[in-house]
């Protein structure tokens, strides 16, 4: 039974909701420059962690990751181990677009790193993930979300396709569970443990947004 047809059974009242659009992280990739541009990071939107920051807060990272000089500063899953790399591009979006929510976090690098070029192109790193110190505070807000969330995954940058996705919120708004469609070249679907991200299939995952 494909998970449309559980979607529907489980809760009718979802058959009238239409999938949302993702801003998705990765945005382009060019085979032949070695280059991907894609959202670093964008205001206002829950990420994996469940945190958020805003866009004054976006564009202040952004400025002061080119003065600081770290466009060489590149590595792999936070590994802290600079790859052949260098970002050659960077701006904040503040005018959006229906690929880059406004006030975004935008660059483009280039990978001289082969192995790393390589995991690129078939799909099993695709997308950026700051590490910088930060502070947190807290506060007291008051939010409105769906137990349940149905929408549709960032396209696959190679063939396109994409995944319906369903995930369930807690009452505190945070991700308890959640699972894709089937689709692609091997009719595959993805698990959800976290927001923004499926789990990967055959090292390949998807954004989301909820």
């Amino acid at each position: 039974m494909h998970v449309e047809h559980i979607i529907k059974k489980a809760n009718a009242g979802l058959s009238d909701k239409i999938p949302c659009t993702l801003q998705y992280r990765i945005i382009k990739i060019d085979l032949d420059q070695q280059l991907v541009m894609g959202v670093v990071y964008s205001p206002w939107i829950l990420d994996s962690h469940g945190h958020y920051m805003s866009d004054t807060e976006v564009e202040k990272t952004a400025h002061a990751f080119l003065m600081a000089g770290r466009q060489n500063q590149v590595d792999v899953m936070h590994d802290n181990r600079v790859i052949n790399a260098m970002v050659v591009e960077s701006y904040v979006d503040r005018i959006g677009s229906a690929d880059i929510p406004a006030g975004s976090w935008v660059a483009t690098t280039k990978v001289h790193d082969k192995q790393v070029w390589d995991r690129i192109k078939n799909g099993e790193l695709n997308g950026y993930s700051m590490e910088i110190m930060s502070y947190m505070v807290k506060h007291k807000a008051e939010i409105t979300f769906d137990a349940w969330v149905l929408g549709e995954t960032q396209p696959d940058p190679f063939d396109g396709h994409t995944h319906i996705y369903l995930v369930k919120m807690d009452d505190k708004g945070n991700l308890e569970r959640g699972f894709t469609s089937k689709n692609g070249p091997d009719n595959h679907r993805h698990t959800i443990s976290r927001l923004s991200v499926t789990d990967p299939y055959n090292n390949t995952t998807h954004r989301f947004i909820v």
